[in-house]
């Protein structure tokens, strides 16, 4: 099977080719306007598949540049916002001229929406033309889909897309924002009814965070231009409301274009489509910070609400777009059967259809239940993971009205003087090879309280969800200081991380967060605990590590 992608050494072409390279079926021709460039792209792949290079001007006369139909033709040029419209046809109608079926990759809400203009054409023909192979509208559908199936309808949807702050955004890109931010362009659903709003000037905050697996921090998202207002209410005849937004890092960056957009709002910018080589220069100058990305889609009704959150790890981000194409391209390989038409994927793709292109990536994603139904506090932050923990830690945390434990463990004190004088205050346990512990846990309100009697010395601690900027996790709080824990799943153990801290409600700096290794595990039946915690500076505080057994419980009044 030959496969034409044209802007092949572009970001997502290239994505596209690099995922079918182990398909010894196809051949995959490299296109654009650079023939030494889709030379190049050509010597760094390798695999099963077979890989050619061909220069190509997708506005001027296909037929004249390409010496064999293709059986499928993906465009992944872009930006799909700016063709001209007496070129944008070009391709498609050289595929249904030539007979071959067509992909793009565009998120342009007008182009995709157009791609139905040739659904007769494309039915006589026998082939398949499908608009809108990006995250947006293809991946939210999937996601839709999957959630859907434990709801009561759907009526509100808020998505957003939070690129790794070490991904570059391509120049093309940053044009397309740019060319609308702040001006009246940008599809929204409101009340039913398909309207425009002033694009980045509403933004809303979210954690995306994968059930078990460690949080993106909390970011600020803006909404941006997207099909799927237009596109999802023909697939879910319930949606009242629908708002796409985008959550680019550093913040301050993303800051900075809000406000810009506001003065291009208030007319007092014509636009901002003057300063895109400056942001494409200054993101790459800025691009700090933990390489991972992700996405979460949110859906409601009156009563329920559900949401699924995905995150890449390092350059698995990128990929995610060039997804939709490769699981359509196996797809035919397969001979699955695929309608012909023209029309948006939505109904060709589902989560499933992603999971396997997955699992070749480091890239998680799951569904959370945002109105916990479980009323106790590593349920609400865990969901669906809670259950993949050992027995012992599953009941140790569903305190109910209270539970009490008894067990030994061997504590551990670093060797700096100084950290003897910060465990001293903050109660920690002296050290000894071998002593009794006893742990009471009782719930106050929305808070777990953890008292630990270690050899009859006291320590108690506060447990709670946190909320606003702590999303997703546990806020462990030592008097005036609170802790922020990110809680993980692996391998039926509870992992504890520790993402920030405060003192007296006010942050301290990332640099001095204590941190050191915190885990719960089951051995013998038993629960266990090991708790390492080690201060910048001062090094090691406290290490305690044993078992407890379940005594008795508090019974409710």
């Amino acid at each position: 099977m030959n496969v034409l992608i044209i802007g092949g050494y572009g970001t997502f072409g290239y994505g596209i080719a690099d995922l079918l390279s182990d398909e010894a079926e196809l051949i995959i021709t490299l296109a654009g306007r650079s023939f030494d460039k889709a030379k190049a792209a050509c010597r760094t792949l390798s695999g099963k598949a077979k890989f050619k290079a061909l220069k190509l001007d997708r506005n001027g006369d296909l037929a004249a540049q390409i010496d064999t139909p293709p059986d499928i033709i993906i465009d992944a040029s872009g930006p799909f916002q700016n063709y001209d419209y007496g070129k944008r046809d070009n391709v498609i109608e050289y595929a249904l001229a030539k007979g071959c079926h067509y992909l793009d990759l565009a998120d342009d809400l007008n182009f995709v929406a157009d791609i139905r203009s040739f659904d007769e054409a494309a039915k006589e023909r026998g082939l398949t033309l499908l608009s809108g192979l990006s995250t947006y509208p293809v991946l939210t559908a999937a996601a839709l889909k999957e959630l859907s199936k434990k709801m009561d309808g759907i009526t509100d949807i808020r998505a957003g897309i939070a690129p790794s702050p070490r991904a570059v955004m391509g120049r093309n890109v940053i044009a397309a924002v740019a060319a609308y931010a702040g001006q009246k362009r940008v599809g929204v659903l409101r009340g039913g009814t398909f309207t425009k709003t002033h694009g980045l000037t509403e933004t809303h905050r979210e954690t995306i965070c994968v059930p078990g697996h460690k949080p993106l921090p909390n970011i600020l998202f803006s909404v941006v231009e997207g099909p799927d207002p237009q596109e999802l209410p023909r697939h879910f005849e319930s949606l009242q409301n629908i708002w796409m937004s985008a959550g680019p890092r550093p913040e301050f960056l993303h800051r900075t274009l809000i406000g810009l957009a506001w003065l291009v709002r208030l007319k007092l910018l014509p636009n901002i489509a003057w300063l895109t080589g400056l942001f494409h220069k200054t993101q790459s100058l800025v691009s700090t910070g933990e390489h991972r990305g992700g996405m979460f889609v949110r859906a409601s009704n009156r009563t329920q609400s559900r949401s699924w959150h995905m995150i890449a790890e390092c350059d698995d981000g990128p990929r995610i777009p060039s997804i939709p194409a490769a699981i359509m391209v196996r797809k035919w390989l397969r001979n699955e059967g695929i309608p012909s038409g023209a029309r948006t994927a939505i109904t060709d793709i589902s989560l499933a259809d992603y999971d396997s292109e997955f699992t070749n990536l480091n890239i998680t994603h799951g569904i959370h239940d945002d109105i916990p139904k479980a009323g106790n506090l590593y349920e609400e932050i865990l969901g669906p993971a809670y259950n993949d923990m050992s027995e012992p830690l599953q009941t140790l945390h569903r305190i109910g009205a209270g539970k009490h434990f008894e067990g030994r463990c061997k504590v551990t004190r670093g060797a700096n003087p100084l950290s003897h004088i910060v465990a001293t205050l903050l109660r920690f346990p002296k050290a000894s090879p071998d002593i009794p512990v006893r742990v009471v846990l009782t719930k106050k309100g929305q808070k777990e309280i953890w008292e630990r009697f270690f050899d009859g010395r006291r320590m108690v601690s506060t447990q709670e969800a946190g909320r606003g900027k702590q999303s997703r996790l546990v806020i462990e709080r030592f008097g005036p200081i609170a802790v922020y824990l990110a809680i993980l799943v692996e391998d039926g153990k509870q992992i504890l991380k520790t993402t920030g801290w405060s003192l007296f409600g006010i942050p301290l700096p990332k640099a001095l967060t204590p941190g050191g290794e915190v885990f719960e595990h089951a051995q013998d039946g038993r629960f266990c605990f090991h708790v390492d915690l080690v201060a910048p500076v001062f090094g090691r505080l406290v290490k305690y590590e044993g078992w407890l057994e379940h005594i008795s419980e508090t019974k409710a009044e």
